[in-house]
C-alpha cells in the first residue's frame, strides 16, 4: 500500500502527491459510501465484512501520511510561520465542511418530512436536538459538542490536524516518544472507556479522538521514517505473521455468512458483533488487523507496479486526490438512498444498480473537480507568461 512512500527520499517543499496514498483513499471513500447506507447488501464486500478493521482506520492512517507530507515539510525546513498558518488553514477548511455536511443531512432529512414521515429518520440519525431544540444544538454543532450520526469522520480529522504541530514536535525530538505517548493514549482509552461527550447526555463520540489519534501518528511516524522501515517491509517472516493475522480475521468475520445457505456456519462462536461495538475505541484486534493489511498491501502493489498507470487505478487517485468533496458528498449521497430504499422493497439488482450509480457520480465528481483544478492552474501559468 505504501510501498511508494518507503521508496521516496525525504520530504522537500516541492515533494509530489504520492499515488499510493490518493489510490488507497479512494478505494476507502467508496467503501464508506457503501457502508453507509445501512442494509446494503454490497457492504458484504467491504473490508469490515472481512475482518475487524474497515475503511476507517486506512482513511484515518493515511490522513497522518498525508498531514505530515502536506505540513511536514514547511516545519522540516524551519518555515514553522508557514507551517502553523497551512495547518490552521486546513482545520478551517474541514471546520466549514463539517458544518455545510451538518446542515445537509438536516436538510435532506427535513426536505423527506415534505412528502412523508421523516421522525424515524430523525431519530435514527440522532436529528433530534438540531430539529426540536436549534436554540442549544446550533452552538453545540459550532464546539463539536452535538454530532448527528454519519458525521464522525471530520470532527476527529479537525482536532489531528489541528494538533499536527505539537505532534511533529514530539515526533522531531523522537519518535519513540509520540508513539509512546499515542500508545498510552490509546490505552488509556481503552481501559477507562474515556470519550468526549455528544449531545444529548448519555452519547460520546463514535469515534473517540483519544483512542483513533494512534492511527494518525502511527501514519505520520510511516511517512516520516519509511526509508528505515522499508527493509522490516520486505521481510517474508513479516509478512507470513500478517498474512496468519489478517486469516484470522476472515475466519472471525466469516463472510459467507451473508449469504443465507452458508448463514450458520462459523469458525468462532461469539458474537463477532460485538468487536464493531468496540469501533469506538479502536478495539486492539482492529489495530492488528489493520498494520497486517498494510505490509500485505505493500507487498501486494509496490511502487514499481505497472497497476498504477491502468485507467481503473487513475481513477480512483483522482477520487483520493479530492478526499474531503467526495467524502461530504458520499455521505449525503448514502443517505438519500437509504432513505429511498426505505420508501419501497427494491430488489437485489435495483439495489447494485443504484450502488454502481452513486460510485460512478463519486467517481465523476472527482474527475470534475480535477478537470476545474487543472484549468486553474494553467490560467495561472498563462497570467504569470
Amino acid at each position: 500500500m505504501l510501498q511508494d512512500i518507503m521508496d521516496r527520499p525525504s520530504v522537500s517543499p516541492k515533494t509530489p502527491r504520492i499515488l499510493a496514498v490518493d489510490f488507497w483513499r479512494g478505494v476507502c471513500l467508496l467503501m464508506i459510501f457503501i457502508d453507509h447506507i445501512p442494509g446494503n447488501p454490497l457492504a458484504a464486500v467491504t473490508l469490515r465484512s472481512w475482518g475487524y478493521a474497515d475503511a476507517a482506520e486506512i482513511f484515518v492512517f493515511l490522513a497522518g501520511v498525508s498531514a505530515f507530507l502536506s505540513f511536514g515539510r514547511f516545519f522540516d525546513s524551519g518555515d514553522y510561520a508557514d507551517g502553523f498558518l497551512r495547518c490552521a488553514v486546513r482545520t478551517w477548511q474541514l471546520f466549514r465542511a463539517h458544518i455545510l455536511l451538518v446542515f445537509g443531512i438536516a436538510a435532506i432529512v427535513g426536505g423527506y418530512g415534505l412528502f412523508a414521515d421523516a421522525s424515524p429518520f430523525i431519530g435514527e440519525f440522532n436529528l433530534d436536538p438540531l430539529f426540536h431544540d436549534p436554540g442549544l444544538a446550533l452552538p453545540y454543532i459550532a464546539v463539536l459538542r452535538y454530532m448527528p450520526s454519519m458525521s464522525d469522520i471530520l470532527p476527529i480529522y479537525i482536532l489531528f490536524v489541528a494538533g499536527f504541530p505539537a505532534m511533529w514536535f514530539l515526533m522531531r525530538r523522537s519518535p519513540f516518544l509520540l508513539l509512546a505517548l499515542s500508545f498510552a493514549l490509546w490505552l488509556t482509552a481503552n481501559i477507562s472507556g474515556y470519550n468526549f461527550p455528544n449531545y444529548p447526555e448519555g452519547r460520546r463520540w463514535f469515534l473517540n479522538p483519544l483512542a483513533w489519534q494512534l492511527m494518525f501518528a502511527s501514519g505520520m511516524a510511516v511517512a516520516a521514517y519509511r526509508q528505515k522501515l522499508a527493509p522490516l517491509a520486505r521481510s517474508n517472516l513479516l509478512l507470513a505473521a500478517c498474512i496468519a493475522v489478517a486469516t484470522v480475521g476472515v475466519v472471525a468475520a466469516a463472510p459467507w455468512t451473508h449469504y443465507k445457505p452458508w448463514a450458520a456456519y462459523r469458525v468462532f462462536h461469539f458474537k463477532y458483533e460485538l468487536m464493531m461495538v468496540h469501533k469506538s475505541n479502536l478495539f486492539p484486534p482492529r489495530v492488528s488487523h489493520f498494520f497486517a493489511l498494510l505490509v500485505i498491501g505493500l507487498r501486494v502493489l509496490p511502487s514499481h507496479s505497472p497497476f498504477w498507470e491502468t485507467r481503473f487505478a487513475r481513477a480512483l487517485i483522482t477520487t483520493g486526490r479530492h478526499a474531503l468533496p467526495v467524502y461530504c458528498a458520499g455521505v449525503l449521497l448514502s443517505l438519500v438512498i437509504y432513505m429511498l430504499l426505505q420508501t419501497r422493497q427494491a430488489n437485489t439488482a435495483e439495489i447494485l444498480l443504484v450502488n454502481m450509480a452513486g460510485a460512478a457520480l463519486l467517481i465523476g465528481l472527482a474527475a470534475l473537480l480535477e478537470k476545474i483544478r487543472s484549468r486553474g492552474k494553467a490560467a495561472a501559468l498563462m497570467r504569470i507568461a
